[in-house]
């Protein structure tokens, strides 16, 4: 066989197993963005939250600045999740904040005087499987708590598209969102939400700002 004819079976060869992956591609069932399909690696969707309820003593009812109790984002973070497919993961401290609202309110402060990176509980497993990352935390001394710096701060972002959101009753998401974009200079940072703490329901808000943004039809 000629040189000539090699490489010509070669790029046969090659178009052919194109058309195949193509075509088993093609045949793929398309599944509704709230069910949890598979996702290629770098397609994944992971919905990450700091919550106070797991970040206090057990059976505490713990506030912390601006944030007068327990348990909103992790609601939000649960209709996020619920509505994009996504994997929901708890960012959880070392440490347990006081169940007082001063004590809890003077750490926040501290903490972000100190530029603090409070040591994390738990990891994400494969983050490189995760394309689009939400990051939810109440609104600590109007910005985003310095565990979720930490978080940022442990994994690779670059080229993510990263979505924050709040839970707050005053302050805005504003000045989070900034921050983020600042220690993931590499990723694409989409505009936030403010949500409101103690909402009994987050499902229209998180279905009217996932649409606005394009995530959801």
């Amino acid at each position: 066989m000629t040189k000539e004819k090699f490489r010509a079976l070669g790029r046969n060869a090659a178009r052919c197993a194109a058309c195949i992956a193509l075509a088993a591609a093609l045949s793929l069932p398309m599944l509704p963005r709230t069910e949890a399909a598979a996702a290629p690696s770098g397609d994944g969707v992971l919905v990450a939250y700091f919550s106070l309820s797991g970040s206090v003593p057990e059976g505490a009812d713990a506030v912390t600045h601006a944030t007068p109790s327990i348990g909103s984002t992790e609601a939000a973070a649960r209709e996020i999740a619920a509505r994009t497919g996504g994997t929901l993961f708890a960012i959880r401290t070392e440490r347990t904040y006081p169940e007082r609202h001063d004590e809890c309110s003077e750490i926040a402060e501290q903490e972000m005087r100190d530029d603090a990176r409070p040591a994390l509980a738990s990891h994400v497993e494969g983050m490189e499987n995760y394309g689009t990352v939400f990051v939810g935390y109440p609104i600590w001394w109007y910005a985003e708590p310095m565990a979720v710096r930490t978080f940022l701060e442990e994994y690779d972002f670059s080229g993510k598209t990263v979505v924050p959101f709040c839970t707050s009753l005053g302050a805005g998401v504003g000045r989070s969102v900034e921050n983020i974009r600042e220690l993931c200079p590499d990723s694409t940072v989409l505009c936030g939400v403010t949500l409101r703490t103690g909402s009994a329901d987050f499902r229209e808000p998180v279905e009217e700002w996932l649409k606005e943004l394009g995530i959801i039809q």
